[in-house]
């Protein structure tokens, strides 16, 4: 059935008692437009009262904070492991793993390099450091992944 809102799109039932349905925009754009208690509104069609509103679907605006956050949990572990390890080929896997996940997240909703000016800065340098003073030739290649310029 389509969208008893705008009548185009084919959407979901919201209202138990009757054949209401709604596109997930329509519903939206619904919900904030009306007052309702407890998270129970009334319906569009009947005015029914028993529809509630948590039918709304998860956008990844809504989970981008927890994102971010597990994020930063992940990475600030990865650190803390390698800070206390000496130079080895599974310290420089962990590394790898890091600077692989910046690249990943590069230019989505969670990217830390280009909201943190000082972690991208902090980046940077550990990337110069590790490959003038450790010698390790990963850094150069990621230096260019991550900032686009060369060593």
């Amino acid at each position: 059935m389509s969208c008893c809102i705008c009548l185009v799109k084919p959407g979901r039932t919201v209202c138990p008692r009757c054949t209401c349905t709604a596109c997930s925009k329509c519903w939206i754009t619904y919900i904030s437009t009306v007052n309702y208690k407890n998270g129970i509104i009334n319906c569009p069609l009947c005015r029914c009262e028993q529809v509630e509103t948590f039918n709304v679907p998860t956008t990844r605006s809504m989970t981008q904070p927890d994102r971010k956050a597990k994020l930063v949990r992940k990475i600030s572990s990865a650190i803390k492991v390698v800070a206390s390890m000496p130079y080895s080929d599974s310290k420089l896997g962990i590394v790898r793993g890091i600077f692989q996940t910046l690249h990943t997240l590069r230019k989505s909703d969670i990217d830390l390099l280009h909201e943190h000016a000082h972690f991208r800065e902090t980046v940077r340098l550990k990337l110069i450091e590790m490959y003038n003073e450790d010698g390790w030739q990963g850094a150069a290649t990621f230096y260019t992944l991550l900032f686009g310029d060369h060593l």
